[in-house]
């Protein structure tokens, strides 16, 4: 009995054994499958409703989405969700289209480098982060877009204030001031709300040694946050000016008089200075001070003579030229056409502007430009001191033409006149526009001449003599200026009025209060913007308060 139960077992264990290998040999993998699958995902919130934070409609956003095999060469393309792919060794390239804007670009993986491999059976996962043209946005010029553009159109001017619409959002602006930029900068906004409208304003304020194009990062931190690379250009000058030799150069030719220069620091000058621009050889270019001093400005020339004509830093310049952001020390003696910065200025444009020059001249001498001829003279200042004969104001010489403007400026300067016509802001104002300025000039004296043709503010024709005033309006002078002639001079009749050449009457107590200035001095026209703290005035709104008097953005 023994012997036949070994073989039994043996023959039960060895059915039961083939019975296991043939179940095993039947059943398929089904782990294998016949293509790899990509499941593309866009990231948190940004699927085809847009990006994370940027409320672009769906009809405006589209998706190109492509796989590339290792060696670079297209494969197929793709759609957002799961897709059936061959195994095989790729990279995926992204590009969200916005409509009447460029694209958004992103590359899985990110590293220009790196490739991902998928095997038959293997799902794989691919998240793609978008950002806005990663390889850097120029910013446009002008100073409100409606979107994002992406190609440069004109190089940045200093200082200007560039608005950037953050998609179409509504709300308060958030404002980045920078004061420098260097070339890996990041410009941040934080704790900012963006709500549907809404814009970013970044007020640019390089001190750059070079032209180019300053990248950096851009920052929105908050609801809706996002962050981009971008490119701010930064390149319109020609000559960037850091000396005595590279300043004296810009009267070289007739190309060098129409450049675009840029003051990169304050410029001591040694020895006499010759007038950059004639009348024979205007400047017609731009020169952006840069909130930069030329000190030690010396002209010696003839008082008797026509060599001695249009003596300033700049002698003479025309329609196209601006002269900006810009503080002229020095001593200037010439004849006629005599400017602490410009000694005639033929339709051109002189902003923010400070001179502390004496000026000595026989006529149309002024502070800052000897003849204002059609041009315009904004925002801008003088101290220092200012005597000739004719037409000797505190700002300007001579006013003149239905296109000359000076509004906005105001002089502490001593004025002496000679002759006749003189006044603490003009010397002679004829047909031209005078607006929104003071005279805080300790005095204007005149040694004989034509009492009726003085005035606190400007003289302008002879009552009877035919000719045309202008346009005052809107003009203050303090009242206890030394003002000679005197109210007794039988031949002098006042007229303290706001249009008036004398202008109203205000206290120096006022005028040492901001108050004054953004309120007080509107009755009849517009009260000045002078902001509270330096950090706010900029090149378009220049004035900020000092303590006791307005100064310009880079005082």
């Amino acid at each position: 009995m023994k012997r036949t139960k070994r073989p039994l077992l043996f023959a039960l264990f060895s059915l039961i054994s083939a019975l296991l290998l043939f179940v095993t040999c039947s059943v398929p993998d089904f782990r294998e499958e016949e293509t790899a699958i990509i499941t593309i995902n866009l990231g948190a919130g940004m699927a085809r409703t847009g990006f994370t934070g940027h409320n672009i409609p769906t009809n405006d956003l589209t998706f190109d989405i492509e796989l590339f095999n290792a060696d670079g060469t297209p494969n197929k393309s793709l759609s957002v969700g799961t897709n059936n792919v061959d195994p095989g060794e790729y990279f995926i390239d992204v590009k969200a289209y916005v409509r009447g804007w460029d694209y958004a670009a992103a590359r899985y993986p990110a590293d220009p480098a790196s490739t991902f491999t998928i095997s038959q059976g293997q799902r794989h996962p691919a998240t793609i982060i978008m950002q806005e043209r990663p390889d850097a946005i120029v910013l446009d010029r002008p100073k409100s877009t409606t979107h994002h553009t992406f190609a440069p159109v004109e190089p940045m001017v200093h200082n200007e204030v560039l608005s950037i619409d953050v998609y179409n959002y509504t709300g308060n602006a958030a404002t980045i001031t920078v004061d420098s930029l260097v070339p890996n900068f990041t410009l941040t906004v934080s704790s900012y709300t963006i709500q549907d409208g809404s814009f970013v304003t970044i007020e640019i304020r390089p001190a750059l040694s070079s032209a180019g194009i300053y990248s950096g990062i851009l920052t929105i931190s908050g609801p809706g946050s996002f962050n981009t690379n971008i490119a701010l250009k930064y390149g319109m000058y020609t000559g960037f000016i850091n000396n005595q030799a590279q300043l004296n150069a810009i009267r070289n030719d007739a190309t060098t008089l129409v450049g675009t220069y840029l003051l990169n620091v304050d410029i001591p000058l040694t020895g006499t200075w010759a007038p950059i621009g004639t009348d024979s050889a205007p400047f017609l270019g731009t020169f952006d001070g840069n909130g930069k001093t030329i000190s030690g400005l010396t002209i010696v020339s003839p008082s008797d003579s026509p060599s001695g004509d249009y003596q300033g830093l700049f002698g003479y310049i025309g329609g196209t030229s601006v002269v900006k952001n810009l503080s002229v020390v020095g001593n200037v003696t010439g004849r006629n056409y005599i400017g602490g910065v410009v000694g005639k200025n033929f339709e051109g444009i002189i902003q923010n502007c400070h001179s502390n020059v004496v000026v000595v001249g026989d006529g149309w001498a002024g502070g800052v430009v000897g003849e204002n001829d059609g041009g315009s003279v904004l925002y801008s200042y003088s101290a220092g001191s200012v005597t000739g004969n004719s037409g000797i104001g505190g700002v300007v010489g001579r006013n003149w033409d239905s296109n000359g403007m000076v509004q906005y400026c105001y002089s502490e300067a001593v004025v002496v006149g000679n002759a006749n016509n003189g006044g603490g802001i003009v010397g002679y104002n004829t047909a031209a526009t005078l607006q929104h300025c003071v005279a805080l000039n300790p005095s204007v004296t005149r040694g004989y001449g034509m009492a009726d043709t003085y005035g606190r503010v400007a003289s302008v024709p002879a009552v009877g003599g035919g000719g045309d005033p202008g346009n005052l309006n809107n003009n203050h002078a303090r009242d206890n200026m030394v003002f000679i002639p005197e109210p007794s001079d039988p031949y002098y009749a006042f007229n303290k009025t706001p249009n008036g050449k004398d202008g109203a009457d205000l206290t120096m107590a006022q005028a040492g209060t901001r108050d004054w200035w953004t309120r007080s001095v509107a009755q009849g026209g517009a009260g000045w913007t002078v902001h509270e703290n330096k950090n706010n005035a900029h090149e378009g709104s220049p004035w900020y308060w000092a303590g006791n008097r307005p100064r310009l953005w880079f005082q």
